[in-house]
């Protein structure tokens, strides 16, 4: 948790938009107490890491990316449940995340949730929103980032992706997977919905 608060922090004292967010994440981050050890569970989407972590290491994220893959074998994976009746079974088995902490997380949290994701190439993240305010920071792929509808664009890995409370936003990979950090604030205990079921 300490290397994700640190990236953080770091981020924060670059000020912009993300600056309050970050630095208050990493203020709860550098405050939380040492875990009791979780209870693994791995879904099929986490297959997909393999061939994203390459580019992750070789990134400006590697020692983030290296303090997820030292605790990954022992964490549980999760899901947002409700998207299996309006997605599919093969849309399921190719994402999912380590909440490591918020509601449904490692630690528990009322108000910050922080992890890592990773959805398989080829997907489409439909059009979705809720109201807590969410950073993104890549660590690898060729995703398609959008935002209120506008057409999908690129981000850099490392770059910060920041949707506000119902700002409506999806993601589509490519020709590589998604592997990125995030982190929510607010009403993390609410799941996003998707706009369009």
């Amino acid at each position: 948790m300490s290397i994700i608060a640190s990236f953080y922090r770091s981020e924060a004292r670059k000020g912009g938009p993300t600056a309050d967010m970050l630095a208050d994440v990493a203020h709860e981050l550098e405050n939380l107490p040492a875990p009791e050890p979780p209870e693994p569970f791995r879904l099929p989407g986490a297959k997909h890491l393999a061939a994203a972590l390459p580019e992750a290491l070789d990134g400006p994220m590697a020692s983030v990316v290296h303090g997820f893959m030292a605790i990954e074998p022992e964490s549980p994976w999760f899901q947002t449940d409700h998207y299996r009746a309006s997605l599919g079974d093969d849309y399921m088995d190719n994402y999912g995340y380590v909440t490591l902490v918020g509601d449904r997380a490692i630690l528990k949290h009322e108000r910050i949730a922080c992890g890592f994701f990773v959805i398989g190439p080829g997907r489409h993240y439909p059009e979705h929103h809720h109201e807590a305010e969410e950073i993104y920071h890549p660590l690898s792929g060729d995703t398609l980032w959008s935002q209120d509808g506008e057409p999908g664009t690129p981000r850099a890995i490392g770059e910060a992706v920041h949707n506000p409370p119902w700002l409506r936003h999806e993601m589509t990979t490519r020709e590589t997977p998604l592997f990125a950090l995030y982190c929510w604030r607010g009403r993390v205990a609410d799941q996003a919905q998707l706009t369009n079921p």
